[in-house]
């Protein structure tokens, strides 16, 4: 019977089924969903999610801070306002 050395046979694990499982990992893409307010800010994150990029920065930020979002954000403890 053959026999190896740990040490090779760790190697050898590693080399072959580690890529492999990384592999399957990488394909699953976190989903984030956006509820579809009309306020500004909502405005502005269709524009983005379509691939126009030309937008004033500054004011989407702002509108960030005026948005229903935040305050559904910051109802359920997912964002600190403090």
């Amino acid at each position: 019977m053959l026999r190896m050395q740990p040490e090779l046979l760790l190697v050898l694990l590693c080399t072959f089924l580690l890529p492999t499982g990384t592999g399957v990992l990488a394909v699953e893409k976190p989903q984030v969903s956006v509820p579809p307010f009309d306020d500004k800010y909502s405005m502005l994150v269709r524009k983005l999610e379509s691939g126009q990029t030309d937008i004033d920065y500054k004011e989407f930020r702002e509108s960030f801070l005026e948005s229903k979002q935040l305050r559904v954000a910051a109802s359920k403890g997912q964002i600190s306002t403090s």
